[in-house]
């Protein structure tokens, strides 16, 4: 007779799948490695929940509707994300995660810094000289896996500059995604609608929130 696990995975998940190795191969997870892999990213999803950062949907919290999911969408080596589709979404759900290669992942992981009041993309530089502290703003951005790096005098001036670079990266992201029959066709949908939003605000002269 198989041992139940009765006890609330991070107090809210039910692994009904555990101590069940017959079960779990009848589902589709037939190695060591991809009841770990499976079990390891249901896990973090539940800490998220836990820990104030994300929700579950009520259907996750069943670790083999979850797995059930992941196998039937899995993709090696990418991620799961929850609010690329969706910007500012906060549940892990199946209508609103997709799998999706770090390189879009982090797209916009070098966006505004925290409590510096200064425009996405910016960052102060300062240079001592002669005993004066001289502030110059500097943006970086990846394009093509090559970090380009320029100062300016003033954050407006960096801020356009990060714009450009910013559409350039994009671009480049959607030519290399865009045939690629793993990616689901709505990120590269919001990429073009990102790309389109940024170049708007750099013709305008408008700053990117």
């Amino acid at each position: 007779m198989k041992k139940e696990n009765k006890k609330l995975v991070c107090g809210i998940g039910t692994n009904d799948l555990a101590y069940n190795t017959e079960k779990q191969i009848e589902l589709g997870l037939t190695t060591p490695e991809l009841r770990k892999k499976c079990l390891e990213a249901w896990n973090d999803r539940l800490k998220a929940q836990k820990e104030g950062r994300a929700t579950v949907c009520t259907e996750w919290l069943t670790y083999s509707n979850f797995a059930q999911w992941w196998l039937d969408t899995h993709i090696e080596n990418w991620c799961i994300d929850k609010d690329w589709l969706v910007a500012g979404n906060k549940e892990y759900s199946p209508n609103n995660c997709v799998w999706i290669p770090n390189k879009i992942n982090t797209l916009m992981n070098d966006g505004r810094k925290k409590n510096t009041g200064l425009p996405k993309g910016v960052s102060i530089l300062q240079v001592k000289y002669k005993d004066k502290v001289y502030n110059y703003y500097q943006t970086k951005c990846n394009v093509n896996n090559v970090q380009k790096c320029t100062t300016f005098d003033t954050p407006h001036e960096a801020h356009r500059q990060w714009q450009q670079l910013k559409i350039e990266e994009i671009d480049n992201v959607i030519r290399e995604y865009s045939f690629d029959y793993r990616l689901d066709g709505r990120v590269i949908q919001r990429l073009i609608k990102l790309r389109d939003k940024i170049q708007y605000h750099y013709d305008n002269n408008m700053e990117t929130q």
